[in-house]
């Protein structure tokens, strides 16, 4: 009953720069992202050979 369609506004309001600054968030939290992925990648390439070396199995 309180809500009637006299109270909807007949166009929207749209602020384009709210978009445009969390879009640019989004962007800069992907490449956070993505250096750090990096760089965890970097470093388990880094360590993988001395696990490997150091790794003895039981049938050998």
């Amino acid at each position: 009953m309180e809500f009637t369609l006299d109270l909807v506004p007949e166009a929207p309001v749209y602020d384009g720069a709210a978009r445009e600054t969390y879009r640019d968030w989004v962007g800069a939290e992907r490449e956070d992202r993505r250096a750090a992925a990096e760089a965890a990648q970097a470093a388990t390439e880094a360590a993988a050979p001395a696990r490997r070396a150091r790794r003895s199995f039981w049938w050998r």
